[in-house]
């Protein structure tokens, strides 16, 4: 065997452990070639891409390993190195495990050793979930805390902590992909626009979904900027994009959005893109947001009693725009020896239930108020005692309202069971309400029941599945609610057979 043939057998890795060596320059002699014998090699492995570097298996810093210049540096930094001292020790560290992956709570004591990656991974996490800026690994006070609390640790820079954080990011989707794989169920999305103070336009998609073992699930999936104009087209197409790019066109069950006129078109290029694949051909794929419509419907109610409405809040805002005026009227508090903890609130007069919250906090301190007048020579405009009575009423009816949003907004527990029969209610309540001898309630409910009608019509068989298929229920509520609505006529029963009929439709395409 020649020479060239002794040069092709002599390996090329750097060597990690005992077993393993350092590579051989093209350039250098027979003696360049030779394996690395000395113990030293058994505390470094390479650089990646750099032949000629290696790496302290122990602190992580990087020396060279050019065989033209020894080992004697080497040798200096394993003798002084702090993290191999610590490693070093026989006795094993036992730490305390809070949790586990699941989140579950353990109580047991397990085996320590320090993991570089794994603690700038930690570390990457930690500026995630805190929104921590990158900058702070690169802050004095944290590097000093770091080097005290573990000297071995070697801190990254603002630069290699951010693309840490995004392999986390690019981990995740992949973590993300491999579940909706695993789960073989519909997809089912809810989508949302969000203006940023920029004037910027976001979309916020999320996908909720059941897994194999029946556990409710939802993940965001998409937040991106969606340029302007923000029409029903764009927003389609920011959406489609979204669903090839996590492959679940075939299994998407239906889109929750908001009543807007722009969503109607969005439902509709969506349903028309993906039609082969949905459930029904589209037919029940877009589902009105049921908390949104009944934003809708008590805002056109509200619209009834504005001018009481607008008194009380103006009356709010008068004690909360100045301290003087606030102490003043905690005083009056103390001398009714109401609650001091309990303050009012002011409402955001596009959103109902704020307003709600106000006047029912407002009420409760109608005596301060009155009172207030007296006491205040400012207080201008303050609500009249009709004002205060009509607050009163509103509250009362709007009660109801909140009661229902709150059913409607629970995250943590499936609610596609709750909708029909809410919504069931809070038809009742605008039918009772419509026959009040209270002109401003009969007015309110009347303004209402013309609102509900028109979304009702569109999601009430799609909503009753849900409650048939409660074990609970099954049909038996829903043929109630309907001959309630409707009595014993011909529409009460066209109604119960037609719930009949999409439920069949539905179990013959899963059947199939």
């Amino acid at each position: 065997m020649d020479s060239n043939e002794n040069m092709a057998e002599v390996s090329s890795v750097l060597r990690c452990s005992g077993s393993q060596v350092m590579e051989p320059s093209n350039t250098d002699s027979s003696k360049m070639n030779r394996k690395r014998r000395s113990e030293i090699w058994n505390h470094y492995c390479e650089v990646e891409n750099q032949k000629d570097k290696a790496r302290c298996n122990y602190c992580h810093f990087i020396f060279s390993a050019d065989p033209k210049n020894g080992t004697s540096h080497l040798h200096k930094h394993a003798n002084i190195c702090k993290a191999k001292k610590y490693n070093d020790k026989k006795q094993k560290i036992l730490i305390g495990t809070v949790t586990s992956k699941d989140g579950v709570p353990l109580n047991e004591l397990v085996p320590y050793s320090f993991d570089q990656e794994r603690s700038r991974e930690d570390l990457a996490k930690m500026v995630i979930l805190q929104e921590m800026p990158f900058t702070t690994v690169e802050h004095p006070a944290f590097q000093t805390f770091v080097r005290n609390l573990r000297p071995e640790f070697h801190i990254v820079s603002r630069t290699t902590l951010s693309s840490d954080c995004f392999k986390i990011y690019e981990k995740e989707i992949r973590r993300l992909e491999d579940l909706f794989k695993m789960n073989c169920g519909r997809i089912s999305l809810t989508s949302d626009m969000w203006t940023s103070n920029q004037t910027l336009g976001y979309m916020c998609l999320t996908a909720h979904y059941i897994t194999n073992d029946w556990k409710l699930k939802k993940h965001i999936i998409n937040f991106k900027l969606v340029p302007s104009p923000h029409t029903g087209l764009v927003i389609s197409d920011a959406i489609a994009n979204c669903i090839l790019s996590w492959n679940i066109e075939k299994r998407l069950g239906s889109i929750t959005l908001d009543n807007l006129s722009a969503n109607t078109v969005v439902a509709t290029e969506l349903q028309k893109q993906f039609k082969k694949d949905l459930l029904l051909d589209g037919k029940f794929f877009h589902v009105r947001c049921c908390a949104h419509i009944l934003n809708l419907i008590v805002k056109d109610g509200l619209k009834v009693a504005e001018g009481a409405i607008h008194r009380i809040r103006e009356a709010v805002k008068y004690i909360k725009s100045s301290q003087g005026r606030l102490e003043l009227f905690m005083g009056i508090v103390k001398q009714f020896k109401m609650n001091g903890k309990k303050r009012i609130c002011l409402d955001v007069p596009t959103r109902w239930n704020s307003t709600y919250l106000m006047l029912n906090d407002a009420i409760q301190f109608k005596d301060v108020f009155m009172r207030l007048v007296a006491r205040d020579p400012n207080f201008e405009g303050a609500p009249t005692e009709e004002d205060w009575s009509q607050g009163i009423i509103i509250c009362d009816f709007l009660k109801v309202f909140h009661l229902i949003t709150e059913v409607f907004s629970q995250t943590k527990n499936p609610t596609a069971n709750l909708y029909f029969y809410e919504i069931w209610r809070i038809n009742m309540l605008l039918i009772e309400e419509s026959r009040s001898s209270n002109a401003v309630v009969m007015m309110m409910a009347l303004k209402m029941q013309e609102k509900f009608d028109k979304y009702w019509k569109e999601c009430s068989h799609i909503l009753a599945v849900g409650v048939v298929l409660d074990p609970r229920h099954k049909m038996n509520l829903i043929r109630y609610c309907f001959q309630t609505i409707h009595g014993n006529d011909d529409r009460a029963s066209f109604e119960i057979n037609k719930v009949h009929d999409v439920l069949q439709t539905l179990y013959d395409n899963y059947a199939i």
